[in-house]
């Protein structure tokens, strides 16, 4: 939610020992909106609305925080829907959506220098038309029937420790999405004799992708100050994301007599597919970063370094994997064959970053 964004951090530069090894350009950092903790109880919140007429979109948004130096609690929700856009040109065909937002926060400060924090963050969509991609035929309407996001994650922090040992935090996150596609071609295939007798027609009514990503980790990191103007993070993270796929084609074939020209059958036929394999992907690393501030903080400096090993795993994948006729399951269909063969592939990782920045005024 766009009304949930505090701030966003732009990093530049290599901060691959942080943020994984595939950070070597840099990094877009969006940070929500949470509680805090505050020596004063306090008790705020606001509701915003809005509408828009070129789609008719009405918006509503709640927000809600509240707090003490022992506990805050935050929930934000929005919800949007709007039809069809008008441009000057008119309608644009199949641009409706509906969709809402929820996030929520509890922090709790259960002894002196300890921090318990909970994040719960959820996004769900239903017919939200696709107004129109070179990837689909130009008579296909395409739509997500559905589409949600959620994610649970929780931290516990200790802080103050020594004057050299900083803070160790423990973190777990978990991350679920839904990917729900329903693709209607409007397409007709024609099967007729050398005499142009209609003998075959193809309907090609629905094609339904789905697809669900899962990912969940664990991180825990130690910040640790050594003098005044030398500050070093160390820490270590696994992760693991897995995803599975399926795609459904609805079809129709009608059958005619090359003679008369009646229709001798109608068959309904459902034809499972995996476009790509059941896999997972998995990362478990540690990484260190330091950072000197010198010449009365003008000159800083980042060194930085981590290590991954990642393991890759999928499945053996059949196409087709089934195929329904008028009702009747068939597992072993005419045609099918492996497509993606299962097989592991593990790397070792590294990577090492060092950045230098100089403020002359």
């Amino acid at each position: 939610d766009i009304n949930d964004v505090e701030r966003i951090e732009i990093i530049k530069g290599g901060s691959s020992s942080l943020y994984g090894t595939g950070a070597f350009g840099g990094i877009v950092n969006i940070i929500t909106k949470g509680g805090e903790f505050n020596n004063l109880k306090y008790f705020k919140g606001s509701l915003l609305s809005g509408y828009n007429s070129v789609n008719s979109s009405g918006v509503g948004r709640l927000f809600f925080n509240a707090g003490s130096q022992y506990w805050f609690a935050k929930i934000s929700g929005s919800l949007r829907n709007a039809q069809n856009t008008m441009t000057p040109q008119g309608e644009l065909a199949n641009s409706k959506f509906y969709d809402n937002n929820f996030s929520g926060s509890i922090g709790l400060r259960p002894a002196k220098n300890h921090t318990f924090k909970l994040d719960y963050q959820r996004y769900y969509a239903k017919d939200v038309g696709i107004p129109g991609s070179s990837l689909f035929p130009t008579t296909a309407v395409v739509t997500y029937p559905e589409e949600k996001r959620e994610m649970y994650s929780g931290e516990y922090k200790f802080t103050n420790i020594s004057p050299i040992l900083k803070n160790i935090s423990a973190k777990y996150f978990y991350q679920t999405i839904l990917r729900d596609v329903e693709n209607i071609p409007n397409q007709i295939a024609l099967q007729k004799t050398p005499s142009g007798k209609l003998k075959q027609k193809v309907t090609v009514d629905r094609i339904a992708p789905i697809a669900n990503h899962y990912t969940n980790g664990i991180q825990i990191q130690t910040d640790w100050s050594f003098g005044k103007f030398n500050n070093v993070i160390v820490g270590a993270d696994i992760w693991q994301r897995s995803l599975t796929s399926d795609r459904e084609k609805f079809q129709t074939i009608y059958k005619y007599d090359t003679t008369s020209g009646n229709l001798l059958s109608t068959t309904n036929q459902i034809t499972g597919e995996k476009p790509l394999p059941e896999a997972e992907y998995r990362s478990i690393g540690g990484f260190a970063q330091d950072e000197i501030k010198l010449f009365n903080n003008k000159l800083k400096i980042n060194l930085g370094a981590r290590v991954d090993h990642i393991k890759v795993t999928n499945s053996n994948t059949l196409n087709p994997a089934y195929m329904i006729v008028n009702g009747v399951l068939n597992t072993s269909p005419i045609g099918q064959k492996i497509i993606w063969n299962g097989t592991e592939a593990s790397e070792v990782s590294w990577s090492s970053n060092i950045g230098a920045m100089y403020t002359i005024i």
